[in-house]
Parts: structure tokens; sequence; C-alpha cells
């Protein structure tokens, strides 16, 4: 039977399978849908450290480096796959659980999505803002994303709404605070695409 996630990581170049396992980390952490596999996650964010720094350390070409790097990708990958078999068991066929794991889906009817445009954050009420894009031709759902964390760091953790709407209310900001915002759009084959980040201080 077809698995429902996209598990072949081995075509992935370094920069992208780095970025998948950690928008896996980060939406994975504290989910509720996977309170019992927070040990795999942790695991899964150790080896994507590990691995960062490892490919980074190899801009000099160092032969050792690189084969040190290798190493860690092929043990990013086994992690990654565990978890994703874990997801798997969990989601028991749900898309939602699915979705809320960061893994592509595999599907046979995915296409190319655009880059959603249109992006703003408005205020709203005390400690609201509103988030919207325009609509994305080929996306099944949307996934508003806000944190007040420095989104330059890797490890920052992003607060994640999934809607299928092109248009949010966030409520219970803290006035005073910096938040960095963003909204990816989500294809039925898994596509997942961002719009460039926005930040605002909460009035």
């Amino acid at each position: 039977m077809k698995k429902p996630l996209l598990l072949n990581f081995k075509p992935y170049a370094d920069t992208k399978l780095e970025l998948l396992a950690s928008r896996i980390v980060s939406q994975m952490t504290g989910n509720e849908y996977f309170t019992d596999g927070q040990d795999l996650v942790h695991e899964l964010q150790v080896i994507t450290d590990q691995f960062f720094k490892a490919t980074a350390e190899t801009t000099t070409r160092d032969l050792l480096k690189i084969s040190i790097k290798n190493d860690l990708k092929a043990v990013l990958i086994k992690k990654m796959k565990l978890l994703g078999e874990y997801v798997i068991l969990k989601a028991k066929g749900s898309e939602t659980i699915l979705l809320n794991s960061g893994f592509e889906l595999a599907t046979h009817n995915g296409g190319k999505l655009q880059q959603p445009t249109r992006f703003t954050i408005l205020p709203g009420k005390n400690g609201e803002i509103i988030m919207k894009i325009k609509r994305v031709t080929g996306a099944k759902a949307y996934m508003y994303q806000y944190t007040s964390e420095d989104p330059s760091n890797k490890d920052a953790t992003w607060q994640t709404v999934y809607e299928t709407k092109s248009k949010i209310v966030i409520k219970g900001l803290p006035l005073g605070v910096l938040f960095w915002f963003r909204v990816a759009a989500i294809g039925r084959g898994g596509a997942v695409v961002y719009t460039d980040t926005l930040w605002r201080y909460i009035s």
C-alpha cells in the first residue's frame, strides 16, 4: 500500500533536507497530536542541528568535513523516516494529523503552487491581528504562522493555525510586543509555498 507521506529523502539537496527537518521539528514539538512521540522529535532536533553545523563547515571543501556531513545526513534521513512511520501510525488516515506533522504528503494530484500574494497584516481590536492573502489556485489549505522570536534564528518557534480560508484573526497577542507573521499555501501533493515574512508591533 502506498504510504501517505513522502519518506524517500535521498534525492533531497542538503539545504532542502535541513529545511524540511527543521519544519517537521517546529510543527511537531509540543503538538497535541504527537504527545507520545516527543522523544523522537527531540532526537530529530539534535541530529538536524548537527547536520546544519556540519553543512556550514563544508564550504572549505575539506574532504574529512564533507565525509562527516554525509555520515550525519544518512543518520538524519534514518531519523526522519522513523518519525514519519510514527506519524503514519498516529494519523490512521487523518489528513489533518498528517499535515500537522510538517512532512510532505504523497498524493497523485499535487501541482506546483504559486507563492501567495497580497499578504497583509492588519491590527484588529486590542491584541488582535488580521492575516489575509489572495486565494491560491490549487491550494487545499493555508498554514498561518506567527512568532515573537526572531525568525532569523532557525530555532525560533512558530505558532501555527491551519485554515481553509484566506483570512483569519489571531487573538490574545500581548500588547507592545514585536511579532513576525507568514502564511503558507498547502497543495494536495504536500507542496508548501510560503509568503515573505512580515512584522508588526501589537497594539
